[in-house]
């Protein structure tokens, strides 16, 4: 039985609502229990975002 599946945040919602949380806390995507993955699902270091860019991570998980 899998508890907590493994779920890809849409880019728009990554876009709005994950990159005004980042903004305002930055311990959000930690407390969340989330990563940032690049284009090969590499995680990422979330400090290194510019949370302020459109330009978003590949994804958000």
């Amino acid at each position: 039985m899998v508890l907590n599946p493994t779920w890809t945040v849409p880019s728009s919602i990554a876009k709005t609502e994950i990159s005004a949380h980042m903004r305002k806390d930055p311990t959000y995507l930690s407390r969340m229990h989330m990563e940032v993955l690049d284009a090969h699902d590499n995680p990422i270091d979330p400090h290194s975002v510019d949370w302020h860019s459109s330009a978003m991570p590949a994804a958000t998980r």
